[in-house]
């Protein structure tokens, strides 16, 4: 996941999106999720243990 994670975040470095925002790009791909909801999230929204994300705010 790391070695993905690091190729799609440099492809995205080549359409001028900064490196700080690419994990939040990918979260979004991957999900489905609104940028409303992605700009909600809290580290507190996620479990990391069972692999899940909560939506519990959107902007």
């Amino acid at each position: 996941m790391q070695r993905t994670c690091t190729f799609t975040c440099k492809k995205l470095e080549l359409y001028g999106l900064r490196e700080n925002y690419c994990s939040t790009v990918i979260i979004g791909l991957a999900t489905g999720m609104r940028i409303g909801e992605l700009c909600g999230l809290k580290w507190t929204d996620i479990d990391f243990t069972e692999d899940i994300i909560n939506i519990k705010h959107t902007l």
